[in-house]
């Protein structure tokens, strides 16, 4: 009986089976029928948004790719850090326009600085090194805090900067050392420091948040003392005696609170201070916080790209110890993107804000108090830019 019943199921199965096949068999003919005219399509290419910024938390290190690097002109290496809120570059002479880098509150000759992992920009060439890059040449920038590998090299005391260029391959076709020593001891310093990361579930998106201390001590250090012959803008290099220290505390967050729309936040606070003639005193030219803001937005079909930066540099010390205040600065581009290139407007400084003196009894040079080296500001107000990009392998 269970046999005959069995062989009953089977044979309903096979029946519904062979229906359902005869169904879809009738339906596709009638649908075949339908269609009187053949179509085909051209190729389709489908795209994810890149990020700009990637963080690596087991290295501490942050990546700044092309997507961040268009956000502004970046027409050398020494403006590319403007959305960066780790990174400060900074005018150290008014009279020659030679710039420096600041990281972890401290000038770049604490930074490493690499080519495609190789050392470079060394000493005395680093203020003007960072115009010598162009822009259009560079693929990524890696910045890494703190102690970082020693794989190429120890000079890192606060961190290293890592410039990747365009590689032949997968890339456009077209893209539009002097050393004095005074017999001073080598320079030596401990760095330490620790790093959070999170990645907190809000509203159904997920905030990125980032939290990083470090201190970093000198045994030993070259010191530019600018008090030992009474501030008459002579300056003596010797080794450190005393205390000589940073800390810097940053946080920042990013958030993407609607399609194409993101937003990242960052605060960093630094106190840095050096013994000069037996007093502990805070390190000139160095701003005791930062603020950033940069907000951007890509349309549907990143067509459109609309950028603004906001940042407000807090106040700090002049040489001759008296104070310079906080101001703010403000950046916007907006991009047009197009199939073979993409145009470009924007402005830089868009506040109009300058320091009122920028170089010291600028109209007599040969005088005891000319002074091109206190410039804690912008010296150029408002600047407006248009450009174009090519993509010329897609051509």
């Amino acid at each position: 009986m269970k046999q005959f019943l069995l062989l009953i199921f089977f044979a309903l199965s096979a029946l519904m089976a062979t229906a359902q096949n005869h169904e879809v068999t009738d339906t596709d003919v009638q649908h075949d029928d339908s269609v009187s005219s053949s179509h085909v399509l051209d190729d389709v290419t489908v795209k994810a948004p890149t990020r700009g910024r990637l963080t690596n938390r087991i290295t501490n290190t942050e990546q700044i790719g092309q997507a961040e690097l268009v956000r502004a002109a970046c027409c050398n290496l020494g403006e590319s850090f403007t959305t960066n809120p780790s990174v400060d570059v900074s005018y150290s002479d008014a009279a020659t326009g030679a710039r420096q880098i600041k990281l972890l509150g401290l000038s770049g000759t604490y930074v490493q600085m690499l080519t495609e992992n190789m050392p470079n920009l060394r000493g005395a060439s680093i203020p003007y090194s960072l115009g010598y890059v162009p822009g259009p040449w560079l693929q990524s920038i890696q910045v890494s805090k703190g102690a970082s590998s020693v794989k190429s090299g120890y000079e890192s005391i606060t961190g290293q900067i890592n410039i990747e260029y365009l590689k032949p391959q997968g890339t456009d076709g077209v893209r539009a050392n002097a050393y004095l020593d005074n017999k001073l001891k080598q320079e030596e310093a401990w760095n330490t420091g620790a790093s959070l990361s999170f990645n907190i579930p809000v509203a159904g998106k997920e905030l990125e948040l980032n939290i990083d201390y470090y201190y970093t001590d000198f045994d030993n250090q070259m010191v530019l003392n600018p008090y030992t012959f009474n501030n008459e803008n002579k300056y003596s290099i010797e080794n450190l005696s005393g205390k000589s220290y940073s800390h810097t505390a940053q946080i920042d967050a990013t958030y993407p609170f609607f399609e194409g729309f993101t937003a990242t936040g960052a605060y960093r606070y630094t106190e840095a201070k050096t013994t000069y003639d037996g007093m502990l005193l805070t390190r000139p030219l160095t701003s005791r916080y930062k603020g950033l803001l940069t907000l951007g937005y890509k349309t549907p079909l990143e067509l459109w790209h609309f950028d603004v930066t906001g940042s407000v540099n807090g106040p700090g010390h002049l040489y001759d110890r008296s104070l310079y205040h906080a101001y703010f600065q403000l950046q916007a581009q907006i991009t047009r993107e197009f199939r073979y290139f993409s145009v470009y407007v924007g402005g830089e400084n868009l506040t109009n804000y300058t320091i009122s003196d920028p170089i010291r009894s600028a109209a007599d040079p040969w005088s005891a108090m000319f002074d091109a080296t206190q410039v804690w500001g912008p010296t150029e107000g408002a600047m407006f830019y248009i450009g174009m990009r090519f993509k010329l392998e897609k051509m």
